[in-house]
């Protein structure tokens, strides 16, 4: 066991108590059971209204090691302060009332402090719940293996862990460094964690687990109350702290270390929370302009590249707020895991060209575009409403921009008509559009016959003439030569020489003379093969055909069914 002089134990381990009577005594319990330590466990109730008090001081009165006191202010951060200013060990420590410390956490974390005269020593913990454990650490670089007087620019992933819980400070590192939990509404942790972690001259690591999280999403967590606008604007503003301390490193790649821990993890799972319980329609503008400028300055000092790393949702989302659009920002947050879900109007209404540093590009709007507008919408699952081709009208200069007449970057002729249709501006030439029907190629067959390749479908849109079929690989197209449709049941069928067609995967694709233009899809056709004996056309599932040689059992076997597809 290890001892301190003149009578004072080694460790104090500070706990602030608020209505945690479930949880306090099986906490008091972990943290002396089997510590092997001299320590004392100093319990600050914060004016708890359940039976908290009354648990702590009976615990106190047959544990010696335990000291129970009142909280002269109020607020998880004062009762902290006030443990620490009490304490008597030549270490500290902090613990939450409603979690565990496993046995011989706490002369592991001593012996590495002791080892290597450390300034603070930071351990791993599990975070769990009702249905599932989690160890965040493993995510860490720093907390792979032991460490002994490290720093925080040589390992920088030590600034992804800023909770209080699971380290060991000396006492006079603390007060000689004036650290202190600042009293503010929520995230009252992050700042003294990192201006901890900027001064110490000597870190010691250990990768055992020293700590276990209670994750307690109840109404009296501090989780649940970390949604509000004060909460929010109380979480940027020790941020900006952060940052500022993490800058006066000096080293870049700790800049992209805390830069990557705000806006991939803290900082959107703060924004999503907020924005999750918004209603603009209530919330002080004052405080969401507030809110909005604390979130322009800390994404302006983040680097480039970390925020060119994010995914399209999350620098849309983070934008959007930057620029005050919270509604919008809401609407995308709701769905990042699945944009489809996002009423497609979201896309026109949300100024996604002029955010700044959280642009995107041409290709990831277009990207975006076919993917979450026109799939969902020319799919089926979605329709625009003709009243809303106003709305669309607005964004013709973008999609001229991000569809250029030369390119074919389309999903689906539907999408090219409707994309030149928003092209025009024309908000009626858009709505005359948005009232057709759509386009589709019913039934594709695609067979062999005589050494020639036969499509036969039957177009829904008659009206719009013989569409010209053309086999693409690569940069090589090549029309069939031979066309036969019917302008009034749109039946069609066509066919090409096999000699010219390339070796390999082959796009089938059907062109249409539209009053908008020349638009083009392509169609995945049910194989018929028939009398062929050299080569073979296998469809493949998106829409290509492989041309290859041999694999005569499979044309023998089909050579009735090409037959009969060419006899309709």
């Amino acid at each position: 066991m290890t001892t301190t002089s003149a009578g004072s134990p080694v460790l104090s381990v500070v706990v602030p108590a608020y209505n945690v009577g479930a949880w306090v005594r099986e906490c008091l319990s972990s943290i002396l059971d089997d510590q092997d330590a001299d320590l004392e466990v100093v319990v600050v109730d914060d004016g708890s209204t359940d039976d908290t008090w009354d648990i702590v001081t009976g615990f106190a009165a047959s544990h010696p090691e335990v000291r129970a006191v009142r909280s002269p202010g109020v607020g998880g951060a004062q009762a902290r302060n006030y443990g620490a200013e009490i304490a008597r060990g030549e270490y500290l420590a902090f613990a939450d009332a409603d979690d565990l410390v496993p046995r011989g956490a706490y002369p592991r974390m001593l012996d590495a402090a002791r080892a290597g005269n450390a300034d603070m020593v930071a351990g791993s913990f599990l975070k769990f719940y009702t249905t599932r454990t989690w160890r965040p650490t493993w995510r860490w670089p720093a907390f792979h293996e032991p460490r002994t007087g490290v720093t925080l620019a040589d390992q920088p992933s030590l600034i992804c862990n800023r909770a209080c819980w699971n380290r060991v400070f000396r006492r006079d590192f603390w007060f000689r460094e004036g650290i202190y939990f600042p009293t503010v509404p929520r995230s009252n942790d992050i700042v003294p964690m990192t201006k901890a972690l900027v001064a110490a001259k000597r870190i010691a690591v250990v990768p055992d687990t020293v700590y276990l999280y209670r994750d307690r999403p109840g109404s009296s967590s501090m989780s649940s109350q970390s949604a509000g606008l004060d909460s929010f604007v109380s979480y940027l503003s020790q941020e900006i702290v952060c940052r500022e301390l993490v800058s006066s490193v000096g080293d870049a790649t700790l800049d992209r270390e805390y830069g990557r821990l705000f806006a991939r993890a803290d900082g959107w799972v703060h924004l999503v929370k907020f924005l999750d319980g918004l209603d603009t329609g209530t919330a002080d503008a004052g405080g969401l302009e507030l809110a909005r400028e604390m979130l322009a300055r800390q994404i302006s000092e983040l680097p480039q590249d970390v925020l060119d790393d994010l995914g399209p949702a999350q620098r849309w989302a983070y934008g959007l707020a930057a620029a005050g659009h919270w509604s919008l920002a809401a609407e995308l947050a709701e769905h990042t895991e699945d944009l489809s879900k996002l009423d497609p109007t979201w896309f026109f209404r949300a100024d996604l060209t002029s955010i700044g540093s959280l642009s995107l590009s041409d290709a990831e709007l277009r990207k975006t575009v076919n993917e979450h507008v026109f799939g969902p919408i020319l799919g089926g699952r979605r329709r625009f409403d003709p009243d809303d081709a106003a709305l669309l009208a607005e964004s013709a200069v973008t999609f001229r921009r991000i569809f250029p007449t030369e390119s074919r970057h389309w999903s689906s002729e539907p999408a090219q008509r409707l994309t030149l249709a928003v092209k025009s501006g024309d908000s009626s030439e858009i709505e005359k559009e948005l009232r057709k029907p759509l386009l589709r190629f019913r039934e594709p067959v695609l067979a062999v016959q005589g050494g020639r390749a036969v499509l036969v479908t039957r177009c829904t849109r008659p009206e719009l003439g013989p569409p010209a079929v053309v086999a693409v690989r690569g940069g090589h197209r090549h029309v069939f030569d031979t066309v036969s449709f019917d302008p009034e049941t749109g039946a069609l069928t066509a066919s090409a020489s096999l000699r010219h067609l390339a070796s390999g995967p082959v796009s089938i694709r059907l062109q249409v003379e539209d009053p908008l233009g020349t638009v083009e899809t392509n169609v995945t056709p049910t194989l018929a093969d028939g009398s062929v004996t050299r080569r073979v056309l296998r469809v493949l599932g998106n829409g290509q055909v492989d041309i290859r040689h041999g694999a005569r059992r499979m044309i023998r076997a089909a050579r009735g069914a090409g037959r009969r597809i060419l006899q309709r």
